[in-house]
């Protein structure tokens, strides 16, 4: 998926009054939203001149920090049954710095994943905007309620 480069999806959330997660949901899973919300974020991409388009690719990115933590294995393990139930893929890369915005450039670069997993913090702001605009993400084990995407985290329960 691409959308026109000058656009955030914080820009197209404001003209559409929705938070940035919801703009992602109807970009990334219109089915997920209520059908006036998703027409009012569709007509601000149109407002804005923003059009998308979804690389047919069945391959999804889990990022790590390291794979040397045992609660990864578990994870890993758990990330590739899914997708193979699924008919994915599922690409693993450890990522060395995963507060420094220079650290996704390959991937907002990329025409390459349909979805991308941080097991690991992401940096906010324009980096997490240009990751958000070109795929649904969700954080595993992780989660910042400032970031506001989809997470799983354990509840210690």
């Amino acid at each position: 998926m691409a959308i026109s480069q000058n656009i955030t999806i914080s820009q197209i959330a404001e003209h559409a009054k929705v938070s940035t997660a919801t703009a992602s949901r109807v970009i990334n899973n219109p089915g997920s939203v209520k059908e006036e919300t998703r027409n009012r974020v569709l007509q601000a991409m149109k407002d804005l001149n923003c059009q998308i388009k979804r690389s047919n690719n069945k391959i999804l990115l889990a990022s790590f920090t390291d794979f040397v933590n045992p609660f990864y294995s578990e994870c890993i393990v758990g990330m590739q049954n899914a997708a193979r139930r699924r008919n994915y893929q599922l690409f693993l890369q450890q990522i060395n710095n995963a507060d420094d915005p220079a650290s996704y450039s390959f991937l907002i670069n990329s025409k390459l994943y349909q979805g991308v997993i941080f097991c690991h913090s992401i940096p906010r702001g324009e980096t997490l905007d240009s990751i958000r605009m070109k795929y649904p993400i969700v954080m595993c084990s992780q989660y910042n309620e400032e970031a506001d995407v989809p997470h799983v985290i354990i509840d210690d329960y």
